[in-house]
């Protein structure tokens, strides 16, 4: 069974490989041989996750743009303001003679350290930028 694992896991798991050559207990062997293909399974979901990133990272601001649009129709049918904490977020930042670009990154900036009073922006910067 070790050899069968030596041959399927990564080469990074070769130290455990080898660590369980070295003990004699067959239930020490059998408790190593569990644990790691508990580390192998977490490998593989990794591994999967690496691969298909990109195609997650597409599907996901699509998705996020979707499910906004949908919040900001249904608070327009509740006759709400869905963008108030962005409007007033926003607001805080526009100075006479700054172009918007400058409005934006000040708020964006404003981001980094935000004060827990205010509410936070319904608007995601993510699905503007990375599209």
């Amino acid at each position: 069974m070790i050899e069968i694992l030596s041959r399927l896991c990564c080469p990074s798991r070769d130290p455990d490989v080898h660590a369980l050559r070295e003990l004699r207990s067959g239930s020490k062997i059998f408790r190593g041989i569990l644990d790691t293909i508990d580390k192998m399974k977490m490998d593989m979901a990794n591994f999967i996750v690496m691969q298909c990133r990109p195609a997650i990272i597409k599907q996901c601001v699509h998705y996020e743009r979707t499910k906004f649009a949908e919040f900001l129709e249904l608070e327009y049918r509740m006759n709400a303001d869905g963008l108030k904490a962005t409007r007033l977020w926003l607001l805080r930042h526009k100075v006479e003679g700054r172009d918007t670009w400058t409005v934006i990154a000040k708020a964006l900036g404003e981001l980094l350290d935000y004060n827990t009073d205010s509410p936070w922006p319904e608007v995601s910067f993510c699905s503007l930028f990375f599209d």
